[in-house]
């Protein structure tokens, strides 16, 4: 619960939302209706913008009793899928069993019902190195054959199918007023992993021609919208060098 934000136009009245970007297992540790409590009555808020997926992270949390960091393994969340709806893409969401089995999604809900808040739910798509690092056929590989494990590639059709499926679990199951997509397009190089190193001055530029996706799904997109993708992609290995 580190980050406070403005967050739209509540859809039928004038007034604007405002609360926060919040973590299940900060909810969890706090108790979720003492922190929905205190966003609603200290800190005025009337919405929230609850993580449902996250990342791989080591996450600073100043409002946390005794230790002060969290280290997520890999990317997680917050319930427990339903395996029917990701068939088709055939990739599952890995679950953070303690948050899945303490439903703290469905407790902030109640929470937020019960105040009149907005009760909103926020996913990063895309970025997702556990099914990165299992699938790297479906992840972003730039002009000189790097595949970027952290990052799903849009183009793929399994991944359209994954996300597809993770929005309407994540609908079904908590009935969010709202849905924040993070993550949900192509990611560069330049990432943040544990100790990432280019050494050199990283440019705007580079940081483009080094995001740019030549995976199988995508070449044969841009092939098909006639676009010499060969030629292409010597190009931007050439200018990237």
């Amino acid at each position: 619960m580190n980050q406070t934000a403005a967050i739209g136009d509540c859809e039928k009245s004038n007034e604007m939302r405002v609360g926060f970007f919040a973590y299940p297992w900060d909810l969890r540790d706090e108790g979720v209706a003492d922190a929905i409590r205190w966003m609603a009555e200290r800190a005025r808020c009337n919405a929230i913008a609850l993580n449902a997926i996250y990342h791989h992270a080591r996450v600073l949390r100043p409002r946390a009793r005794g230790v002060k960091t969290l280290q997520l393994a890999g990317a997680v969340a917050a319930f427990e899928p339903n395996a029917v709806r990701y068939e088709h893409a055939g990739l599952l969401p890995v679950p953070y069993v303690d948050l899945a089995r303490a439903n703290i999604l469905a407790q902030a809900r109640e929470a937020c019902t019960a105040r009149g808040m907005d009760f909103g739910l926020w996913i990063v798509a895309l970025h997702n190195s556990t099914l990165g690092e299992t699938h790297p056929d479906l992840c972003i590989q730039n002009c000189f054959g790097d595949v970027y494990t952290y990052a799903l590639c849009p183009t793929q059709p399994r991944v359209q199918a994954y996300v597809g499926a993770l929005v309407d679990d994540v609908c079904a199951q908590f009935q969010p007023q709202r849905l924040l997509l993070e993550a949900i397009g192509y990611l560069g190089m330049r990432h943040g992993v544990h100790h990432e190193l280019f050494m050199i001055e990283w440019a705007e530029p580079l940081e483009l021609l080094l995001g740019i996706c030549f995976c199988p799904a995508c070449m044969r997109r841009a092939q098909e919208a006639a676009i010499d993708v060969d030629t292409l992609r010597t190009r931007v290995a050439a200018w990237a060098h």
